[in-house]
Order: C-alpha cells, then sequence, then structure tokens
C-alpha cells in the first residue's frame, strides 16, 4: 500500500517485477513464467489448467509442503501393509509346507 503510495497506482497489482507484487505475502516472484504477460509461452495455459502463478505465497509453500508430506506417508502406509500381507501369505504357506511334511 505505502509503495504504491509513494511511486503512484501503476505498481499496484499491475505487471511483472519488482515493485508489482505484495512483498508481506509473498515469498518470491518470478520475473519469467508469468501467466498474464501474452508473449511468454504457454504459461496462461498453466495458469488456466494447474493454477500456476509466478509467485509463492507462504500459504502455497505451506500446502505444497504439507501435500507431499501426505503423499509420502501414503506411500509408506501402502508399503508397510503390503509388506505385512507378504509375511501373513509367506507364513502360511510355510504352515502348509510344514504339514504336508508331517503328515
Amino acid at each position: 500500500m505505502c509503495l504504491s503510495i509513494r511511486v503512484g497506482a501503476d505498481v499496484a497489482e499491475t505487471g511483472n517485477g519488482p515493485g508489482s507484487y505484495e512483498v508481506r505475502d509473498n515469498i518470491w516472484c518470478l520475473n519469467c513464467s508469468n501467466p498474464e504477460d501474452n508473449g511468454n509461452g504457454g504459461w496462461a495455459f498453466f495458469a488456466a489448467i494447474f493454477g500456476w502463478s509466478n509467485d509463492g505465497s507462504v500459504g502455497t509453500v505451506l500446502g505444497y509442503i504439507f501435500y507431499w508430506i501426505a503423499v509420502v506417508m501414503a506411500l509408506v502406509m501402502m508399503q508397510v501393509t503390503e509388506l505385512l500381507e507378504l509375511e501373513d501369505s509367506l507364513n502360511e504357506m510355510f504352515l502348509c509346507f510344514v504339514f504336508i511334511e508331517n503328515f
């Protein structure tokens, strides 16, 4: 707010580059890959489909981190349950072989 008063309303949430984004809410702002820039490749497509933005706020970064923690935890849990099921089936096969040998 203070920057737009001092510099002018032209930098308030318009354009790209330094001064065109709120510093307090963002961790970074990239000068490239801006979906609002018409001559910058297919970043508008990524913005429309995937929600791409060239700035990273605290919320988006934390959401990304927690998403990947949840994905890793889910994969570990799936691997543990698969190993436990494999162990149970091997124990059953071993008991069947022991029973057949003793019969």
